[in-house]
């Protein structure tokens, strides 16, 4: 039976299971097939620090650079760097906070880091989807696109942005 002076025990115990125990062979599966992955001296010196960086890219913290993303993007159907709505487009991304720019960079690839070999890594393609209307941009994140309609104005272009990239939850908006 859990006591007061045994309670602590238990729940540590608990956890173990819990967290542990009950994926063993889960867990152990992954471990397995990262060391092979990795090479077994490699994995082995790696600090956890270091395997967040090799598995999710930049540290969650380093800022976004605006001109750098537009550097490396490239552009579909009608749109090029010159064209008044991409202009108007990369004007709005210049202006935006490190939070909203994460939230574009995660809104079009799924993550809202730099890849760990810079931007070089990233796929961002600005593609046309369709004439003026009152729609939202959308993305193919696997494919890092950015569906972005041909707003009328800069202004609106902001407003449906903004909309999408600080509604979007996932794989939908919220």
């Amino acid at each position: 039976p859990v006591t007061g002076a045994n309670r602590a025990r238990y729940v540590a115990r608990y956890l173990q299971f819990v967290v542990f125990d009950h994926a063993r062979a889960q867990i152990s599966a992954l471990r397995r097939g990262f060391a092979l992955a990795a090479g077994g001296i490699v994995y082995r010196m790696l600090t956890p620090d270091d395997l967040e960086q090799w598995l999710c890219g930049a540290q969650a913290d380093a800022p976004i650079d605006a001109a750098e993303l537009e550097r490396v993007a490239s552009y579909e159907d009608e749109y090029t760097a010159a064209h008044h709505v991409v202009r108007w487009f990369w004007d709005v991304v210049s202006s935006l906070p490190q939070h909203q720019l994460r939230a574009l960079l995660a809104f079009v690839t799924a993550s809202d880091r730099v890849p760990l070999g810079g931007y070089k890594g990233i796929t961002f393609v600005v593609q046309r989807n369709g004439p003026d209307t009152d729609r939202l941009p959308t993305a193919l994140t696997c494919f890092g696109r950015l569906l972005l309609p041909a707003y009328a104005s800069r202004g609106k272009l902001r407003d449906k942005l903004l909309t999408a990239i600080n509604n979007a939850s996932g794989f939908g908006l919220i």
